[in-house]
């Protein structure tokens, strides 16, 4: 809904209302007196509008079982008389102004079962006897001024399964009813005082509900037990006082975080049952023992911090099998022996050996400056050339003099030939060096792929570290002006590969051939390589410059930069677009196609008009054709942008860059860097766990794009962004998809330029908007739900349709007149030959359309039915649709067939049928299609009868892949209009109700 205004004072006559919804509106001023004084009132969800002011402190409304006035701009202090609710089950306030302290008589509240505060200015502590006298189940007070301990009954009656109490000054021990509580899943008590010893039973194996605690910066003791929970997903125990062994993780583990405590003992050996982990921090502890040599076997990990401890022994061999890896430090440790030559499968974006006792030489792969202070104060490692590492000798081959076999005579003459042969040597090195400086110059091979006004050696000699402008993980980059200023020279960016020299002549001749691949693209929005220029020591790209630089200086770096203010809304949709469009071309139009597999935002350069390019194919691999049963060896990729599979070494396709381009579009919305994801693992996940638990809100959006003129489509992309970094790569659309969507927030972002206001259909800053039924697909973080997601509307069977009526009117009358044709879609359908079909048509108002449920497809003979009815309708040209069929295995066709059917046919009982048909089918529609379907279905439900609305949610329902989300966005789009055109479709709790309700509010958040 989009109510604004105030709530009028007439509504205080419904004498009978027990239930009033204005959720998820525009509503400002203060909430009237006479709802909190209203005696039948039942459930009051006022959440997500604009409600100003204090609440009513004269509380007689002493029936409410539900309150939620969350979300709001409330300020003042919470009233006395909420502690005389006897019936009061469920309080929500969070996401206000309140002050003040919580009223003692909340906790006395005999029904309570879940309270959420957070997000306030509370201070003073918890009531005492919470939990005590209720069967509380939640408890959610983060992010206010909360001090002492928490009740000592909180967990009194065994049903409490979530506590969340971060950043506050709650100091004290644990309550002693927290020992045993079995039902608990979540513990967040991170950023506190807390003190004492954690309880032990909490790691019990007997607690198999618990699987996120995060507990870091406290001052919390204790000792673990041999083992932790085979439940635990996530634990942070950082910054506090534990000690003893460290326990064998839990086989779901992913996050362990145990960093600056007293742990010690040895690293456990047996590490194959936890391979799903992706980041330990070990970091600051006593840990002594040597490094386990099955690490190998932890193909997920990510992140691995074990520095400042004693371990000991050499590195083991199998850090080369954990491929994923990109974050290593094991300094300030006393390991010894040579660093694995293993080590040069790793692509690390950060590694620290330095402050150990490592000898031998250095992997070729690490001896470049991207690591030049990974090994610092190890005394013996060495590099295999001057070129190298500058800080560290090169490795030399020792010959043992026996001296005995010599005398002091024969050592004498050795000294002096020495020096000799010394300044022979220099000599001879220095005529050498000049000679070989020289024939270098001569052996550079140059490679061009576009019409040059340049040589190679205009490029050598502008590689000087006044030209360098960064490093990447694959190579330094240089700026350099070639060519004569008055005849058409331009600026280039040179990069200079690492570690291209000594290799072999297949690998040189896969790269030459590789290069020669990305030289041949052609494409707007792909920057150009101009030429390669190689030789035996270095290989050279060399790219068009890209004046503005990268998107990652403009969104994270504009103080550097010298920007003066962010990227406005249009602009970085632009960039997303154009960036879009690049990728699209390397997957659907190269053959075959090419994945980046490092797509970022330091990758998409910007010209002098803003303009965006995907940079940087260098790492990218030639994908192996259809039915080819291999992997890729090699793997690339940035720590936040890699999708989760990549990592597993799994086979790699398309799908990768996709998830990284979602991550993409999170930054250039919410402003956040892609690994910054918080409480969470990065970015990607933050935004899922955002969107599952609190729906859409500008407070999602970088403040820089917040102009309510581009919040809804901002915020559309947002959910875009999330479908794209789906766990599963089938769940994620196609560069195409997602390039199709883009353009059509651009078109419409075209149509409202200029206008000088365009009211938000979103609620301001700290409002969570979208209450819409959980995707079971999403990932599942809370778990918070107590009772089962209303049902989708779907057929009783596989073979039944439900029966729907649908008017043949044009749109503006079907709302006002009965519909002339009905569209009947029942069991019997599939039996109707095409000339009963054609005769009923004609004859009466009843269509059956000839579907064959058995084959799961429309027999050519039976689609004439159907062509004989749009030919009547005379909308569109029945040939169009001939081929439906052998486009409903085609994603992105048949979102195309929908749209051109929608635009050139104002027959709305057409475009319900494409629907029907692609539901029925149970085709794989992509996440691209349920998006901008949304649009389509909005427009088609405003113009439609409620009977038709019923069978659109109903064929809806069937979308297998997103029953949830496909009930939501419609329910989102009819609000009130589904609710009571039929009710008995109403999941149970909004039905219970029988006398007066008013409900027009946006869609009814889930209850536990």
């Amino acid at each position: 809904m989009n109510i604004t205004g105030e709530i009028p004072e007439s509504l205080s006559s419904l004498r009978e209302l027990n239930v009033l919804d204005l959720s998820s509106n525009k509503i400002q001023g203060k909430i009237p007196r006479w709802i909190w004084q209203h005696k039948k009132l039942q459930i009051l969800y006022l959440y997500a509008n604009r409600f100003t002011g204090e609440i009513e402190s004269n509380i007689t409304a002493l029936n409410l079982v539900e309150i939620d006035v969350s979300a709001n701009e409330l300020t003042g202090t919470i009233p006395d008389g909420f502690g005389k609710m006897t019936n009061l089950t469920l309080l929500f306030l969070y996401f206000n102004k309140l002050s003040g302290s919580i009223p003692p008589s909340v906790g006395l509240l005999p029904k309570l079962t879940d309270i959420r505060l957070f997000n306030n200015m509370l201070s003073g502590s918890l009531p005492s006897e919470l939990g005590k006298h209720s069967p509380l189940a939640n408890l959610e007070v983060s992010n206010n001024n909360l001090s002492g301990e928490l009740p000592e009954g909180l967990c009194f009656n065994r049903k409490l399964y979530s506590i969340v109490v971060f950043n506050n000054s709650f100091s004290g021990k644990l309550p002693s009813s927290l020992d045993g509580c079995y039902p608990l899943q979540n513990l967040m008590l991170y950023n506190n005082n807390f003190s004492g010893e954690f309880p032990r039973s909490l790691w019990s194996v007997v607690t198999d509900q618990l699987s996120v605690v995060m507990i870091q910066n406290n001052n919390f003791s204790g000792t673990f037990p041999k083992q932790l929970p085979w439940n635990f997903t996530r634990l942070d125990i950082s910054n506090n006082r534990f000690s003893g062994p460290i326990p064998t993780l839990a086989g779901k583990m992913k996050v362990f975080r145990a960093a600056n405590n007293l742990l010690s003992g040895e690293i456990p050996w047996d590490l194959t049952g936890i391979s799903q982990v992706r980041l330990v921090d070990l970091s600051g502890n006593q840990i002594s023992g040597s490094l386990p040599t099955t690490i190998g076997v932890l193909m997920r990990l990510n992140t691995l911090y074990l520095s400042g401890n004693q371990i000991s022994g050499n590195i083991p061999a199998g850090f080369g099998f954990i491929t994923g890896l990109n974050d290593l430090d094991l300094s300030s440790n006393k390991l010894s022996g040579e660093i694995p030559k293993d080590f040069n499968k790793l692509l690390l974006s950060f590694l620290n050996l330095s402050m150990n006792q490592l000898t031998g030489e250095i992997p070729t792969s690490l001896q470049n400056k991207a690591y030049e202070q990974s090994f610092l104060f190890n005394l013996g490692l060495c590099v295999s050339s001057s070129n190298s590492l500058q800080n560290f000798p090169i490795c030399r081959a020792r010959a043992n003099i026996n001296k005995d076999l010599f005398g002091k005579h024969i050592a004498l003459i050795s000294a002096v030939a020495s020096i000799i042969l010394l300044v022979s040597a220099v000599a001879g090195f220095m005529l050498l060096r000049r000679k070989k400086h020289l024939q270098d110059h001569l052996s550079w091979k140059l490679t061009p792929f576009h019409v040059l006004h340049f040589t190679a050696n205009d490029i050598l000699s502008g590689l000087c570290e006044q030209n360098w402008i960064g490093s990447g993980r694959s190579g330094k980059v240089y700026r350099v002006y070639a060519g004569d200023r008055t005849s058409g020279g331009r600026m280039m960016a040179v990069k200079k590969i690492w570690n291209m020299q000594n290799i072999d002549n297949k690998l040189e001749k896969d790269f030459l051939a590789e290069v020669q691949i990305l030289g041949e693209i052609r494409h707007t929005n792909i920057v150009k390589l101009l030429c390669c220029i190689s030789s035996s020591e270095a290989k050279l790209l060399i790219y068009e410059y890209m004046e503005n630089g990268s998107l990652h200086q403009w969104l994270h770096q504009r103080e550097r930069i010298g920007v003066p203010g962010p990227l406005d809304w249009p602009t970085r949709l632009q960039i997303a677009i154009d960036s879009a469009r690049g990728l699209c071309y390397m997957h659907h139009h190269c053959s075959p196609p090419i994945v980046h597999r490092d797509v970022k935002c330091a990758n998409i350069l910007l010209d002098h008009n803003f303009r965006a390019k995907m940079a940087d194919f260098g790492l990218a691999k030639i994908l192996l054709k259809a039915g080819d049963d291999e992997s890729f060896s090699a793997i690339a990729g940035t720590f936040g942008y890699m999708a989760p599979e990549y990592g597993h070494r799994l086979k790699v396709n398309e799908k990768i860059d996709v998830y990284s381009f979602g991550v993409v579009l999170l930054e250039i919305i919410t402003g956040r860097v892609a690994n910054d994801g918080g409480e969470y693992y990065c970015l990607a996940q933050w935004a899922w766990r955002q969107y599952q638990e609190y729906g859409l809100s500008v407070d999602l959006l970088d403040e820089g794009i917040r102009d309510p003129t581009h919040v809804e489509d901002a915020l559309e992309v947002f959910t875009l962004a999330v479908i794209c970094t789906g766990e599963h790569p089938s769940m994620r659309p196609s560069m195409k998809d997602v390039l199709n969507i883009l353009i059509q927030f651009d078109r419409k972002s075209t149509r409202i330029q200029g206008r000088s206001h365009l009211p938000p259909r979103i609620a301001p800053a700290g409002n969570p908007v979208s209450r819409l039924p959980r995707d079971p697909l999403l990932p599942s973080f809370r778990n918070l739900s107590r009772l089962p997601h209303p049902s989708p509307i779907r057929p009783t069977s596989p073979s039944h349709f439900l029966p729907a009526q649908v008017a043949d009117a044009p749109p503006s009358e079907a709302a006002s007149r009965s519909p002339s044709s009905l569209l009947a879609l029942v069991p019997q359908a599939s039996t109707v030959s095409p000339q009963t079909a054609s005769s009923r048509i004609s004859t009466t108002t009843t269509i059956y359309p000839p579907y064959n449920a058995k084959e799961f497809e429309f027999d050519g003979d039976d689609w004439e039915g159907w062509t004989v009815y749009i030919e009547k309708a005379g909308k569109v040209d029945p040939n169009k649709l001939m081929h439906i069929t052998s486009v409903l295995d085609c994603q992105s066709t048949l979102l195309e067939v929908i749209n051109k059917i929608y635009v050139v046919s104002s027959d709305h009982s057409l475009v319900a049928f494409i629907i029907f048909i692609a539901a029925r089918t149970s085709t794989p529609l992509s996440s691209a299609l349920i998006i901008f379907s949304h649009r389509v279905i909005l427009r088609l439900l405003q113009a439609s009868p409620p009977r038709l609305q019923v069978a659109i949610i109903a064929a809806l329902g069937r979308w297998s892949n997103y029953p949830y989300m496909a009930i939501g966005v419609v329910v989102q789009a009819v609000g009130s209009a589904t609710s009571s055109s039929s009710s008995c479709n109403m999941p149970h709790r909004q039905r219970r109700h029988t006398n007066d309700a008013l409900e027009l509010g946006g869609p009814h958040k889930q209850r536990h």
